[in-house]
């Protein structure tokens, strides 16, 4: 069977195999039979696979809230673990190893390498830093949101109708977004047969 993987109403169905169940201007629920995969006639009852393409217009809505205020991990400094000497390949480790690690090759005169090496091992030093976006900034952020959770929802649909509000409430700007559109909205059930 085919059934409706969200609610709309039937635009077009396209059944290239099963028989439709619904027909343009009827409305439907998630989980409502579309196409069905039992075909009866005269020599009998016949199961098959349905497959079917079904288009129905969809009214959805989106909602993003972007507050003002924004929290930003500064590194401010290094916290050393340990030290390394790489010499002809033998490693001589003081210290423990730290989350980051700085080799260094040594030359003489800028110009020749030694077969030396020396690394420092660190943690970085982070620290919470409080910012205000602008409110420019803070609504841009928010209608972008608002418009690629808007081209993720549509796919490959085709947008009939958009409308976007915002509305600020302290410091958060809220984009809500009502929009209709036209999406394949066909979902293929497996079935399977026991004989009883």
């Amino acid at each position: 069977h085919v059934v409706a993987s969200r609610p709309g109403v039937i635009v077009d169905v396209r059944a290239y195999a099963g028989k439709p169940t619904v027909q343009p201007g009827q409305s439907v629920d998630a989980g409502d039979l579309l196409v069905s995969g039992v075909i009866t006639t005269v020599g009998g009852t016949r199961l098959l696979h349905a497959r079917a393409e079904v288009t129905a217009r969809v009214t959805d809505t989106l909602s993003v809230s972007v507050p003002r205020g924004v929290t930003r991990t500064v590194v401010t400094g290094r916290r050393i673990r340990g030290l390394t000497l790489s010499v002809f390949g033998k490693e001589f480790r003081i210290g423990s190893e730290g989350a980051v690690r700085d080799d260094r090759q040594i030359y003489v005169f800028g110009r020749y390498l030694l077969p030396l090496r020396v690394g420092v091992s660190f943690d970085p030093v982070t620290e919470e830093v409080a910012e205000q976006r602008s409110p420019v900034e803070t609504v841009r952020l928010a209608m972008a949101e608002i418009n690629r959770r808007a081209a993720d929802l549509v796919g490959d649909g085709d947008v009939m109708e958009r409308t976007v509000t915002g509305v600020w409430g302290g410091d958060v700007y809220t984009a809500s977004l009502s929009i209709v559109f036209d999406t394949n909205i066909a979902k293929s059930l497996a079935f399977s047969v026991e004989n009883r």
